[in-house]
C-alpha cells in the first residue's frame, strides 16, 4: 500500500514537515547525525550495536514497498526531527496506523516540532484510510523523553491502553 503523500506544514518559515527525501535517510543514517542522537539516548547501546547502513537500506527499501512513511521535521533548513511509522492492514480490514520511531533533537524539544511531526503522521495516516494510530514511547529513552512523547499522545486525544514490556533474549532462562 503506498502512502498519501503529506501536505508540507511550515510555521512562520522556522520549521517544515515533509516527506522524507532519500537525502533525509541520508541525513538520519550519517555517522553522527540525528539517527546516532536518537541511537545514544535510548536504551538500546546496553545491549544492541547501532548499524547505520543497515537503518538507511532497510528503511529506503521499506518506504519504496510502501511499508513505512517517514517525515522529516527540520527547523530552518536543518533535520532536527523524524517520525516512521506504518499504515497496514495486517489483520484488520480497516488499515491501522503504528508507530515505530518517534524523535526530536535535544536542541528541539521545547518548541513545536514534535507536535507538528505527530500532526503530519497523523494526516497522512488518515489520508490513507486509517482508522486508528498506535503509538507509544518503546526505546527506554532516558531524561524524561518517553513521559514528554506520553504527555504529547495525551494531549493529541490518545488513549493510554497499557505499556510496554521488553526481555533481553540473551539471559539465561531460569
Amino acid at each position: 500500500m503506498s502512502m498519501p503523500a503529506v501536505k508540507p506544514y511550515a510555521a512562520r518559515q522556522l520549521f517544515e514537515i515533509r516527506q522524507a527525501t532519500e537525502e533525509d535517510i541520508n541525513a538520519i543514517t550519517e555517522p553522527g547525525g540525528i539517527g546516532t542522537e536518537f541511537y545514544n539516548e535510548s536504551e538500546f547501546p546496553n545491549f544492541a550495536t547501532l548499524d547505520l547502513e543497515c537503518l538507511r537500506r532497510v528503511t529506503l527499501r521499506n518506504i519504496e514497498y510502501g511499508e513505512l512513511c517517514v517525515l522529516a521535521g527540520l527547523y530552518k533548513g536543518e533535520l532536527t526531527g523524524f517520525v516512521m511509522f506504518s499504515v497496514a492492514r495486517h489483520y484488520t480490514v480497516e488499515p491501522l496506523a503504528q508507530l515505530f520511531l518517534f524523535f526530536v533533537s535535544k536542541r528541539r524539544r521545547m518548541g513545536p516540532l514534535g507536535r507538528a511531526l505527530l500532526m503530519g503522521a497523523e494526516q497522512v495516516a488518515r489520508d490513507a484510510g486509517a482508522v486508528a494510530f498506535y503509538a507509544g514511547a518503546t526505546a527506554n529513552m532516558g531524561g524524561g523523553i518517553d513521559e514528554r512523547l506520553m504527555n504529547l499522545l495525551d494531549k493529541r486525544g490518545y488513549m493510554r491502553l497499557g505499556g510496554v514490556a521488553r526481555k533481553l533474549l540473551q539471559e539465561s532462562e531460569e
